[in-house]
């Protein structure tokens, strides 16, 4: 169980040893962790903001060089959305439609292919969270 970065490693978990577990619970997980990067950078555009410097300049600093595909795909391939196949337990995800940080499109995206793969899976969307 776990909000955000614990929701993404919720679904890791359930999906990487599926037989240790019987349920996940992920709040607003990032299901694709080099995307969500890369949109976030993109997406930022609050250069006044208390950090300092926005997004795109200060995720390499921070270890995320999102402008590397390299990077990227190697996100995409140890990511949530990737290990689908080998989900078993169901999943509860929950998500605000507000969410500035993690995208609606990519919770929606997984549990499509959830969906695609029948697996046990539910999706609950608050439309006045973010």
């Amino acid at each position: 169980m776990g909000m955000s970065f614990g929701g993404y490693a919720s679904l890791l978990a359930v999906s990487h040893h599926p037989a240790r577990f019987r349920f996940a619970f992920a709040g607003a997980p990032p299901t694709d962790y080099g995307w969500i990067k890369q949109w976030q950078a993109e997406h930022d555009n609050d250069t006044l903001r208390p950090e300092g410097l926005p997004l795109s300049l200060r995720f390499p600093l921070l270890g995320f060089p999102y402008e590397y595909p390299a990077w990227g795909e190697k996100m995409q391939r140890e990511s949530p959305v990737a290990a689908l196949p080998a989900l078993q337990a169901p999943v509860y995800i929950w998500a605000g439609a507000r969410d500035d940080r993690v995208p609606l499109k990519s919770i929606v995206h997984y549990v499509g292919e959830a969906s695609r793969l029948d697996k046990p899976r539910c999706l609950l969307i608050d439309p006045d969270q973010g």
